[in-house]
């Protein structure tokens, strides 16, 4: 089944990394590449499944996931960074944060069997 995907990313060069390593996924991806971005795209479109760089131009990618209301959207939230500092500050908030460049080992599998 398709799920409706949000990247919220301003590394132009991982966001071409999950699209090309993800063809047989068959989502739909949508791009933004700030927090104003993704604020806009949220407010016209709902997304099964949103995976955030933490820092991203325009703020943070918690202030984002706090302004979805999780409960009534059923969205999946993924935070991503390479910084230890974002993985301590997003365990902090009892999340889980996923290394970006672990992207085959974790982040692909998330999507392949979404």
């Amino acid at each position: 089944m398709k799920k409706k995907i949000l990247i919220v990313d301003d590394d132009k060069s991982f966001v071409n990394k999950i699209l090309d390593s993800c063809p047989e996924c068959r989502h739909i991806f949508s791009i933004a590449d700030s927090l104003n971005r993704a604020k806009y795209l949220l407010s016209n479109d709902s997304f099964d499944i949103i995976l955030a760089n933490v820092k991203i131009p325009g703020g943070s990618s918690i202030e984002l996931k706090s302004q979805i209301d999780l409960s009534v959207s059923k969205t999946n939230f993924l935070f991503m960074s390479n910084l230890e500092e974002d993985h301590d500050l997003i365990s902090n908030y009892g999340e889980k944060c996923y290394y970006k460049y672990d992207f085959d080992s974790s982040l692909k599998v998330y999507l392949e069997n979404a």
